[in-house]
């Protein structure tokens, strides 16, 4: 039996010259696994739940309603798709580029760019992206999370950041499956929510929320318009508020 213990591409060859060693498994033996302290912490529940709570953006709760006044249906219904589409291509090509020459530890975007690129200045570039990306999706789902609370209370809005802020690094001091319980049940929540949002909309769709004697159904789809006009009227200024309004926001919120 082998596995594949290195892979390398010389910057002059194309992807179907890559040379790839196979060795045998004795470096990788039963008893050499006996003896390493690293274990599996998480279970299959938890993974999933994280995956799926990881795709719903908080964008979806606490912009929502705001951009669908600022916009209109039409506008993020288009923008949401034209999203979606490249997010999906775009997950599909890094799948691609993950299985193609399977290595440990070689799926980072610093090692899929050198190694498809040869540059380790772009490669760099790419990490440092990534880096400065994920360094800000904290704070940014903090203060959103701090402000919703802020709803329902008038205390000053650093209180509940910092309650927040404490809780997450406290959750990442803990062992790992202490940290994939809590994970698991908050992203039970969301998915709950979520659904929660889909049963309260096709309620008040229909005509059951508070003060509602008729079917809304496409009422506000007929007026004031299914698109919002922006820097000008008529069909260019619903194509600027969908090309320079909604797509820029949706990428950052999906």
């Amino acid at each position: 039996m082998s596995s594949l213990k290195s892979s390398s591409i010389e910057p002059t060859k194309g992807l179907s010259e890559v040379n790839i060693e196979i060795s045998s498994t004795d470096d990788y033996s039963s008893e050499g696994l006996q003896k390493t302290d690293v274990h599996r912490g998480l279970e299959s529940r938890h993974v999933q739940l994280i995956a799926l709570g990881g795709a719903i953006g908080t964008g979806l709760f606490v912009g929502s309603g705001a951009a669908l006044a600022a916009a209109g249906p039409a506008s993020i219904l288009i923008a949401y798709i034209l999203i979606a589409i490249f997010v999906w291509t775009l997950m599909n090509q890094l799948g691609e580029m993950v299985t193609y020459i399977p290595a440990p530890g070689k799926a980072t975007v610093y090692a899929l760019c050198e190694r498809y690129t040869g540059s380790k200045s772009l490669s760099f570039a790419a990490g440092l992206n990534l880096y400065y990306a994920q360094a800000l999706l904290a704070p940014a789902e903090i203060t959103a999370a701090a402000f919703v609370i802020q709803y329902w209370s008038d205390l000053n809005v650093a209180i509940w950041i910092s309650i927040f802020w404490v809780s997450m690094v406290a959750l990442n001091f803990l062992a790992v499956k202490f940290f994939g319980e809590v994970e698991f049940w908050i992203a039970s929540i969301k998915v709950l929510c979520i659904l929660g949002l889909i049963i309260v909309g096709i309620v008040i769709f229909f005509g059951g929320g508070p003060a509602q004697h008729h079917v809304l159904g496409f009422h506000y789809w007929k007026h004031p318009g299914a698109f919002v006009e922006h820097l000008t009227g008529g069909a260019a200024g619903r194509f600027c508020e969908l090309t320079y309004q909604r797509l820029p926001i949706v990428s950052f919120t999906d």
